[in-house]
């Protein structure tokens, strides 16, 4: 049996980028490391989505106890019949506390806009 001839496949990740850094704040005296990645996809079905996510640890050497972690993801849908769909979240996490908002709007109209705080594992909305 004889297979059919191989096609280029080009799959539904049509665009991304690797994106990190490292910094110092010699004046705060603070490291901050960001990684994180933007891509983009193409369905079959012509959806056409954009994905942003970044993610910053920020340490004052003489103070590991105060680390913090911001991370902020955003989502971008484009809809096969034309509906816009966007998502944003940003999130602020430390030792002692953690915030999180998120927003989703659908041609404009907010669908949700909420926020949690919290201490240790519990989030409550706020």
């Amino acid at each position: 049996m004889r297979l059919p001839p191989e096609k280029q496949d080009v799959g539904w990740v049509t665009d991304s980028a690797p994106r990190f850094s490292v910094a110092h704040d010699k004046v705060g005296r603070e490291v901050a490391v960001a990684f994180g990645a933007r891509s983009r996809l193409l369905t079959p079905a012509g959806a056409d989505m954009m994905l942003e996510e970044l993610c910053t640890a920020r340490v004052k050497p003489a103070r590991p106890d105060g680390a913090a972690l911001l991370a902020r993801i955003n989502v971008s849908l484009r809809m096969p019949a034309g509906e816009q769909v966007d998502v944003s979240v940003r999130s602020t996490s430390s030792r002692q506390a953690s915030v999180v908002e998120a927003n989703v709007t659908m041609d404009g109209a907010t669908l949700l806009n909420q926020s949690w705080t919290g201490s240790g594992a519990a989030l409550e909305a706020v």
